[in-house]
């Protein structure tokens, strides 16, 4: 069960502080670090024998021309943040539990979508 737990406390560690140096230097690295390793997690699920450092380099392969759309994503998800973030002392945090889970799903769906989904031109080749 903890097999990965190290890996995971790794890949966190080096996108965080890859991310606070971007921000530090200037907003948009920081923003380009976060978006381009954000599928290591799911990387890292899938294909426990990798390291860290593989996970983070194949997530950058994998979100090559596809950062707008994790952007749309993030977007379709705003409504929910800021009802969440309204009635979040109101609820003693029991909102999460219905915010938390539609964006987990979706992000993991976006995962699925840039691994196993062909767009019909390359599939037809």
């Amino acid at each position: 069960m903890f097999s990965r737990f190290w890996k995971v406390i790794v890949i966190y560690v080096l996108e965080a502080i890859a991310v606070y140096f971007g921000l530090l230097v200037f907003i948009l690295p920081g923003i380009f670090f976060l978006l381009r390793w954000s599928m290591a997690f799911y990387v890292l699920i899938e294909h426990p024998e990798y390291g860290p450092i593989r996970c983070m380099k194949q997530s950058s392969r994998l979100m090559t021309g596809e950062i707008k759309n994790l952007v749309k994503l993030g977007l379709s998800f705003i409504v929910q943040y800021i009802v969440a973030l309204a009635l979040q002392y109101i609820s003693s945090g029991l909102i999460s539990l219905w915010k938390t889970p539609p964006v987990c799903v979706g992000y993991a769906a976006f995962y699925n979508r840039l691994v196993y989904w062909q767009p019909e031109e390359e599939a037809k080749e």
